[in-house]
């Protein structure tokens, strides 16, 4: 199976992260790492970078949707057939090989993905992403008005979209195009879309929970946070 490790970094004061020793010990296992970013980190080692444009006109929160196209549609960007990839971050390393990984989750599944440690519900989630003003009121507002218009029931499961395993296949392509353009469409916070559309497909994808949490003082044997870098603007 061929695999790629996927990130992306826009807005950033500081410099890309270079690949960790364990993460560049994973490349003789036919390993591809690739990093989308708005400008060259020409001290950064172990990513192929791809720099790509900033197309949003969000005054407030442009770097983070300037990153969800290939969060989200990796397979239009990354070179080369790869037959799954894992999104992780730029604060994220990995830290089990990518190959046990896919090879363990993927196997009768298209998607493999964290619960979220605290909440179980897309519309809980906006309200926390408005109380915690990190996200324009208005998006958040018409995202939980589409929601109620297509009758998206509560508490109907919640995930972290910090770090993800996915085949590229066409059920998981089908689900980028959908969940890209709810995020362009609504909010930037994509946990709040992403449950509504993986319920619309659910008789095309079936789904593995990774074991764990990423944003949990237990953490998970997969992934390990790292430095956030310094943004210029927000986030």
């Amino acid at each position: 199976m061929k695999i790629a490790v996927l990130t992306a970094l826009f807005g950033s004061r500081g410099g890309l992260r270079s690949l960790t020793e364990e993460e560049s010990s994973y490349k003789s296992f036919d390993l591809d790492f690739f990093a989308f970013v708005d400008r060259a980190h020409e001290s950064t080692e172990g990513w192929k970078q791809i720099t790509g444009p900033q197309y949003s006109f969000d005054k407030v929160y442009g770097n983070r949707r300037n990153h969800k196209i290939y969060k989200m549609l990796p397979h239009l960007f990354v070179p080369g057939e790869h037959e799954a990839y894992i999104w992780i971050d730029s604060c994220q390393s990995l830290k089990m090989n990518p190959r046990k990984i896919c090879k363990e989750y993927l196997r009768d599944n298209d998607l493999a993905l964290f619960d979220h440690p605290y909440r179980n519900c897309a519309y809980q989630e906006a309200v926390v992403c408005a109380q915690s003003q990190i996200e324009q009121t208005d998006y958040i507002q018409n995202t939980i008005n589409f929601l109620q218009s297509e009758e998206y029931p509560e508490n109907n499961g919640l995930y972290e979209m910090s770090c993800f395993v996915r085949k590229n296949n066409s059920a998981t392509q089908e689900l980028g195009f959908k969940w890209f353009e709810l995020t362009c469409r609504f909010s930037s916070r994509d946990q709040t879309t992403f449950p509504y559309v993986l319920h619309e497909l659910k008789d095309k994808i079936n789904i593995s929970i990774l074991p764990g949490y990423i944003h949990h003082p237990d953490g998970n044997e997969f992934f390990l946070k790292v430095e956030e870098p310094e943004l210029i603007k927000k986030y």
